[in-house]
């Protein structure tokens, strides 16, 4: 799916919608702009598949982002925390620890 050109702010806005439709935010993932994909790693509708792709986005903020998504599965969770950096595998933590699993 192609966006037409707009500015980063109103990439953001549509990013950070829940209503946004999935094929919409699976653009915006590969989005310059690094705000629009952390719009896009915290969207609850962010479809799993798109936030598998996120989890390894080179951004700290993206990764960590995905890892606070409520709807990242377990097996993404379990993934990031691994990740080299620290911050990225305390949110993954904490957010199994609050799911109930170890």
């Amino acid at each position: 799916m192609t966006l037409p050109m707009t500015d980063p702010d109103t990439r953001w806005k549509i990013a950070s919608r829940p209503h946004t439709p999935p094929q919409t935010l699976e653009a915006l993932a590969t989005d310059p702009a690094l705000d629009v994909r952390v719009a896009v790693a915290a969207n609850t509708s962010t479809p799993p598949q798109t936030l598998e792709a996120l989890a390894t986005d080179p951004a700290l903020d993206v990764r960590v982002a995905v890892a606070y998504n409520p709807n990242a599965p377990w097996t993404l969770l379990s993934y990031l925390a691994g990740d080299l950096d620290r911050e990225v595998r305390i949110a993954a933590s904490q957010c199994m620890s609050l799911r109930g699993r170890s």
